[in-house]
């Protein structure tokens, strides 16, 4: 009998097995949020979606797909740290980043996500080929400790209750993909350790306004990490002012509301263009080499969501910094850097007059692009 520890809360942090026991969540993040595989078939696959989007005329995805895309550079290079520092240090920039990284893996592989989250939810053969073959043995995730006042409690109908941990831990899917498989079946399930988050307390829109100061005091104490509505706010300004109070109160709200269950392991809110700087200029010299790469596109983002498509020169960095829209020629130029050209060699090479290479090659240096031999 395998047995195996659910999809969520994803990103896991913990090893892909232990004590015999394999941790599906786990599972994906390896196999998904690495630098190999956004470099490798995540990038090549959103290129050729790309592609076809611009054939077929589908301007709104391919602007998306085209973000997606120049984000695979920066998002490739900072996600394998990202996983470190969250397995070990969870920080709201290292979430941002696998957030990040797994839309690209989703918009990639067409894979649904787990509601309101980024988080993907794979098919069924993938869970299948994970478990093998023979009977399996779930593991639901343990129940959260509660807090210390009631304020978890359910007072009523009308409040709700405290979550018990397992709404949103993917095993569903995981019933979903085994039942009537013949090479493996579930067989039965058991109680993971509990995870040590935080409680959430779900309820009504109508019970965090009454609830407000209450609820404002547990979230600060840390006897709640966050809360779930399971219904609208009711209309008018005082509902508004109680959510943006709690969302400043409670330091997880924010990440729970953008990022499910996980969110209640870091501060604040981080999200992925707030990671992108500018890419420091270069060194000027009579030889440059390239510290970017230059790529060609159908437009910029803007263009493409207008349905104006226009070849468009990116530069991009392994490492996170914004890409940056340029003229053909400078990526030609950029491409012509080895590191062994001087001005009139790398015109020669591109077949542009020395005049016109020059401020070219002035404008990558300040971009930081290039920079001297």
């Amino acid at each position: 009998m395998t047995e195996v520890l659910p999809l969520g809360p994803f990103p896991s942090w913990g090893p892909l097995r232990k004590g015999g026991v394999l941790d599906l969540g786990a599972a994906l993040r390896d196999q998904l949020l690495s630098r190999r595989a956004l470099w490798g078939p995540v990038r090549k696959v959103l290129q050729g979606r790309l592609a076809h989007a611009v054939e077929e005329a589908s301007w709104p995805q391919a602007a998306e797909l085209l973000v997606a895309w120049l984000d695979t550079w920066p998002v490739g290079a900072t996600v394998e740290p990202a996983v470190s520092e969250w397995m070990s240090a969870p920080s709201a920039a290292s979430l941002a980043v696998l957030a990040r990284a797994s839309e690209l893996v989703g918009l990639a592989l067409a894979w649904p996500t787990q509601p309101g989250t980024p988080w993907p939810v794979p098919p069924a053969g993938w869970i299948r080929e994970q478990v093998g073959e023979g009977s399996v043995r779930l593991l639901r995730r343990g129940e959260d400790e509660g807090g210390g006042d009631g304020a978890g409690e359910d007072d009523g109908e009308d409040d709700g209750g405290e979550d018990d941990g397992g709404e949103d831990d993917g095993s569903e899917t995981i019933r979903a993909a085994l039942a009537g498989a013949p090479e493996g079946r579930l067989l039965e399930e058991g109680r993971a350790p509990s995870l040590g988050l935080p409680p959430v307390l779900t309820l009504t829109g109508e019970a965090l306004v009454a609830r407000r100061s209450e609820l404002a005091r547990a979230l600060v104490q840390g006897e709640l990490g966050a809360l779930r509505l399971r219904s609208p706010l009711p209309p008018g300004a005082a509902a508004q002012l109680a959510l943006g109070e709690l969302r400043m109160e409670g330091p997880h709200q924010r990440a729970f509301e953008r990022y499910g269950r996980v969110g209640l392991r870091v501060d604040g809110l981080v999200e992925w263009q707030e990671i992108l700087t500018e890419a420091p200029g270069g060194e000027d010299g009579p030889v440059l080499q390239a510290t970017a790469e230059g790529v060609l596109t159908p437009g910029t983002p803007g263009r493409l969501a207008r349905g104006e498509p226009e070849t468009i020169g990116w530069l991009v960095w392994d490492a996170a910094f914004l890409p940056v829209p340029v003229l053909p020629v400078a990526v030609q130029v950029l491409r012509a850097l080895d590191g062994e050209r001087g001005l009139d060699q790398v015109a020669a090479e591109v077949g542009v007059v020395a005049s016109v290479v020059a401020p070219v090659l002035d404008q990558l240096v300040a971009l930081g692009a290039a920079t001297a031999a």
